[in-house]
């Protein structure tokens, strides 16, 4: 599981880049936009990855500490909030279609293939019912896809809320697990400030 990270001048994407050698090794995040095509296309300056580590350890205090009733129960809004996805057709509705028009193909080949030759009627009826078999597979994948991601979100937030009730301690230090868990994407707004985006839904601003 990975974050994202994004610049605030252009939108691009982040890219982790290491900075000196040996004991003075270190690590920042640069846009890949200004990397590709120079300072004309982003003017971003490079983000310490030091700053953020400590950024985060900052918003987890606000998150265990003095924030954490609001934060808990806006979990419980985002949730609340997380409507299940109404759709024409459920999916058993549409397999049900899928079967029958898979009958109908069958038909139609050995039909075919008794008369011997491909007539125009046959290729557009065999067309027709391809097209309508494709439509109904698209609508199917939108509609399991939508299901996941309501699932994942939902998955998320019960891990925030797990999180939140199982501590009450500041983080110590900055802890690369918990952070890919728990965060989706970091915006950089300025030098000084971020956005870090919960996988959960939740949003905390904190300065660098």
């Amino acid at each position: 599981m990975s974050t994202s990270y994004s610049i605030y001048n252009c939108g691009a994407k982040l890219q982790r880049d290491a900075w000196g050698q040996g004991k003075g090794k270190s690590y920042i995040w640069k846009c890949t936009n200004k990397s590709m095509n120079g300072l004309d296309a982003c003017s971003a300056k490079d983000i310490k990855e030091k700053d953020l580590e400590k950024a985060f350890v900052r918003v987890m205090g606000r998150v265990v500490g003095g924030e954490k009733e609001f934060l808990q129960q806006l979990l419980e809004n985002i949730s609340a909030g997380i409507e299940r996805v109404q759709h024409e057709f459920t999916i058993e509705e549409l397999n049900s279609r899928l079967e029958e028009l898979g009958q109908e193909m069958m038909g139609l080949v050995r039909l075919n293939a008794r008369a011997g030759t491909g007539t125009s009627a046959y290729e557009d009826e065999y067309i027709r019912v391809s097209e309508e078999m494709e439509q109904i597979q698209e609508r199917k994948t939108a509609i399991e896809e939508a299901e996941l991601s309501e699932l994942l979100r939902q998955k998320r937030i019960e891990e925030m809320k797990q999180y939140l009730d199982s501590t009450d301690t500041p983080l110590a230090t900055f802890d690369a697990a918990l952070f890919r868990r728990l965060v989706e994407k970091v915006i950089i707004h300025s030098l000084v400030e971020a956005t870090f985006i919960f996988r959960s839904g939740i949003e905390l601003r904190e300065i660098l």
